[in-house]
């Protein structure tokens, strides 16, 4: 996976967030963008 790729899946997720305009489902994504940081890194 690269770089591009993972800041695709990022956005992917931040707008999945903004779309709900949950702070639950915010912290939902900022948990799984650790995590794929983790994984990536």
């Amino acid at each position: 996976m690269t770089e591009g790729h993972y800041l695709t899946l990022a956005q992917s997720i931040v707008s999945i967030a903004e779309n709900f305009e949950s702070d639950r489902t915010t912290i939902v994504a900022s948990q799984s963008i650790q995590r794929s940081k983790d994984m990536l890194w």
